[in-house]
């Protein structure tokens, strides 16, 4: 993994788990004061990435690819509600998921990230 994808990756994942985990406490909140119905998702401009499966990654290009697993350990950062992490071990990760992917095409990407970060 290059320098710049590695900053890439650490701005992005950065980014991604703060969002998110602001998103998840101003939702709870949301949902705790108000008896408001559940609105349906915007589907304009929406990207549903459990929906991707790992050959649609794998077709990305280089920064777009970058992107989406930054978004991913982000994700995942996000759901452990993790303030720190090790730019090694999410490295690693993406690399051993791009490898699974290669293998596994038609697998669900989020899911397959998940198994090398636990």
């Amino acid at each position: 993994m290059s320098k710049m994808t590695r900053t890439l990756l650490s701005a992005a994942v950065a980014m991604s788990s703060l969002m998110l985990v602001s998103n998840v406490h101003a939702e709870a909140s949301k949902n705790e004061t108000t008896n408001e119905a559940a609105k349906p998702p915007a589907t304009d401009g929406v990207i549903h990435i459990k929906t991707y499966l790992c050959k649609d990654v794998m077709r990305m290009s280089g920064d777009e690819r970058d992107l989406t697993l930054s978004f991913m350990h982000g994700y995942f950062l996000g759901k452990k509600a993790a303030t720190e992490y090790v730019v090694g071990t999410l490295g690693k990760a993406s690399d051993n998921f791009i490898e699974y992917c290669l293998d596994h095409p038609n697998d669900v990407a989020l899911e397959s990230m998940e198994k090398f970060l636990k």
